[in-house]
This record gives C-alpha cells, structure tokens and sequence, in this order.
C-alpha cells in the first residue's frame, strides 16, 4: 500500500478526517521517477510477488558461512515465471550466496523442510548448462553455470541500503559451438544490457573490429557538429582508405559472399568522406534566402546540423546491399545489414564515445530505402510514400479516409536527400563552377518546388503527387 504523498515526496501525513492538505508542497520529480522507473513495473507483475505458496526465504550466507541478518533475501514464482529479491537493510556493503532456504510452510516427515535457490525455482535439472535471467534493478542481463547455481546458489553484492530485483529467469540446455560458455567465461559475472546482442558481438567479432578500425581512422571532425565551419586541410586522411577497404572485405566474408571491385565502393566512400571534410562554400551559389531543406542540406555538409553524423553513416553504410553482384533487393539487403550486422549498434556506440550527436537512425533508414530515388530527374512519390521506411519516416496517417504526411519529415527528409545530392556534385570528376553553380541552383529550385506542392496539397498523399505532377 501507498501512503498519501508517499510517491510524491510530501512531508505532511494526514488520514481520512482531513479535508484538504495544509501544507503547499511541490512534488518531488526525482522520487516519482524513481517510482516510475523501479515500482510501477513491478506493480504490473504483482502476482508474481503477493502469493505465499511458492515464497521462500533465504539467507545470505558470507564468508565462513555466517548468515548475514541485516539481508533479506526471497524467491517467488507464478506458473514459468520466477522472481528472487535481495534488500540490504543496513549502511555497509553486505556479500554472500543465497542458496540455502529457512524453513519453508512444507514438512518433510514431521519437520518443515528446507530447500535450495535451484529447487525453489525448478531450475534444478542436471541437463540444464545455464541460468539467464534479468536484474530490473540495474537493466542489465546475466549469465550463470548451472552447475554451480544448483550447487551454491546465487552470489550477489549490495551496497548500503541497496536490492535487487531478479527476473525473467531461463534455463539453457544446448550451447552449439560453445558461444554461451565463451560469452560466461569473459563475462566473468559482470551484467550486460543484452545477452543475444553480446553473444552477435562475439559472432561478429572480426567484423565489428574492422568497422571499429575504419571509424578510428576517420577524423573525428567529420562525426560532429557546431564543431568548427573549417576544417584544417593538414588532417591526415592516408590511413582511411586501407581501413575501408578492409572493412568491405569483411562484410563480404561475414556474408559468405564474393565481391567483384572493392576498390570501386572504397574509393566512392573515400571521395564522399573527403567531400565532407572539406565541402568548400555550396552555398556561395544559391541566393540568400533558400529553403528550410536546402539549408538543412548545406548544414549538414558544413558542420552546422545536427545530427551530422547521420550524413556520415550514409556515406559509409548506405550501399552495403551493392557489394554483392548477385544480390536482386540491394537496397533492401543494405537495410537489413544496418541490424543485422550490428552496424548502427557499433555506429552509435562510436558517436557517443567521442561526445557527438547521436545519429538519426530513422533519417539514416530512410536516405537508404531512397537509394534509387533520384530527387533531380524522373520523381516518382507515388512509391515513395509505398515504400514502408521511408512512409513511417514521414508519419503517414490517415484520418476519415484521407492519407496525410508530416510537413517537419518531409522537411528533414529533403534536406537528407539533398545533402546526399550535393555529396554527389562535389565528387563529380571534371566539374567547373559553372557546372556546380547550375546543378546546385537546379537543386534549390527542386526543393521548393516540392515544398510549394506539399503546402498547396495541404500535406494530403493523393493531393500532393497531383499538385507535383502538374507544377
């Protein structure tokens, strides 16, 4: 039960006589977060922890086998699903293994009988290699032996006044390849956010290593943004080009697959990346008033958007899908790399490390899924809007039978798809200024023609590819 203010922080306590507060307190946001964060969930599982049939209690046993009795410890269950709760009552740090239980309301003869941690849970099968289960507490997934979870039980530590919630208790029973005892091995104990993710991480192993080489030797300016409008030329860019190289080669034996010209995708990724390191002055072409997108296009490329390095994960994983000649949904196949290979998972871990914005994944996916939309020549937004990425990045929705779609996507989605565009005339061999002033003003005066049919159509799907057909 819940006290009145108990969840909001209030001091005064008052009962069912009182008429209304007579203190004037603000809540406390940091305290119903917290109740938000470790108690409402855990109220959503409340069969799983008020039943007394399956409840057992434990001590925690410390070194030389005291009992520890300022720890409580107990286990729950309710049908396949298992819970052990751990609490610190006391302000010093308390360490042990919680196996054996006190006596239970069960008799065995004419005595209560007691029982393991591994017993009390089912969790006692000889076949059984490991124990998986899920501290809510703290979010992050373990891994046990099962062996010595039927043996010794759990070993766990608490600070002053801490606990621990465990959950979503699994038994393993086969391990092919032995991947969950080399993920239990270099876990050592420790808790990760995601086991299947940590067991794909050792899988890919070779390939996240060059993806993480490749990233490393890219100058970290290029990720980030509001960094500074020009980079020094003096960068060293010598070592990128083996590293992409590399990590193509990678993908291509990850994939089990053979590609024909390596060295064709690496240079087109070398050439656009040294495009963004230095992409000159686009905007000295273009009038002084343009366009939301264009200015998102150009602020992207010059370090001015956020989120710049979305431009960046384009660049380099945006035409994975091609590696492979044989491959007949290469956009697609690119998508489902971004995933599937752990890619954007590495990507972000990256951003975040060298303290940039985080990437704009949805963007990204949908720059991706545009791959053959061409925003210059033969427009077709009739199977852009089909197109189910790109359509959820746009926020389609229909309400009383008419389909509309988001003015701000379409907005951030052109100014994608024209800093994509712009990548284009900047790693165009042989151009003059002329011909970069001409497709650049083309550029700016498409835009906004896409941008006047989407405000006349009133932002409505069917009214808005009639309107940019006939502009």
């Amino acid at each position: 039960m819940f006290g009145h203010g108990q969840i909001e922080g209030f001091t005064e306590k008052y009962g069912m006589e009182y008429r209304r507060a007579y203190y004037d307190e603000q809540e406390d946001e940091w305290l119903v977060r917290r109740h938000e964060r470790e108690i409402f969930p855990l109220l959503k599982k409340r069969y799983l922890f008020s039943e007394v049939y399956n409840f057992v209690l434990y001590g925690l046993e410390g070194h030389g086998g005291q009992i520890n009795e300022n720890v409580f410890a107990y286990s729950n269950s309710a049908g396949d699903e298992r819970a052990l709760v751990v609490y610190n009552n006391k302000f010093e740090t308390a360490a042990g293994w919680v196996n054996r239980s006190l006596a239970t309301g069960k008799k065995d003869g004419d005595r209560f009988a007691h029982c393991t941690l591994a017993q009390a849970m089912e969790l006692d099968d000889p076949a059984v290699r490991f124990i998986l289960f899920r501290d809510h507490t703290a979010g992050l997934e373990y891994i046990r032996d099962a062996q010595l979870f039927r043996e010794r039980g759990m070993y766990t530590e608490l600070g002053a006044f801490k606990y621990h919630v465990f959950m979503n208790f699994r038994a393993v029973y086969d391990d092919p390849g032995d991947k969950l005892r080399t993920i239990h091995d270099r876990l050592n104990g420790r808790g990760v956010p995601d086991l299947y993710m940590a067991a794909r991480e050792l899988e890919l192993a070779p390939l996240l290593t060059s993806l993480e080489d490749m990233l490393s030797a890219i100058p970290a300016a290029l990720f980030r943004d509001h960094f500074f409008d020009k980079i020094d030329s003096r960068i060293d860019f010598e070592s990128v080009p083996p590293k992409i190289d590399a990590f193509l080669k990678q993908i291509a034996a990850t994939r089990k697959t053979t590609v024909v010209d390596s060295g064709k995708f690496s240079v087109a990724i070398e050439n656009r990346l040294a495009a963004l390191l230095q992409p000159g002055n686009p905007e000295s072409y273009l009038p002084k008033k343009i366009s939301k997108p264009l200015q998102t296009a150009i602020g992207l490329l010059k370090n001015r958007q956020p989120s710049r390095g979305t431009l960046a994960a384009w660049v380099l994983f945006g035409n994975l899908g091609r590696l492979d000649p044989q491959e007949k949904h290469p956009v697609l196949r690119s998508l489902a790399l971004l995933d599937d290979l752990l890619l954007l998972h590495k990507y972000s871990q990256f951003i975040a490390g060298i303290d940039a914005n985080p990437p704009n994944i949805d963007l990204l996916k949908a720059l991706v899924a545009a791959d053959t939309f061409d925003l210059m020549n033969n427009l077709n937004f009739s199977n852009a809007f089909k197109n189910e990425t790109i359509a959820q990045f746009l926020g389609l929705n229909t309400w009383e039978g008419i389909t509309y779609f988001n003015k701000e996507a379409l907005s951030t989605w052109l100014g994608g798809l024209g800093a994509r565009y712009l990548l284009e005339i900047l790693t165009t061999k042989r151009k003059t200024p002329a011909a970069v002033s001409r497709k650049i003003q083309q550029l700016a005066r498409q835009i906004m023609k896409i941008e006047t049919a989407a405000e006349q159509s009133g932002y409505r799907v069917e009214s808005f590819i009639k309107e940019f057909s006939l502009n």
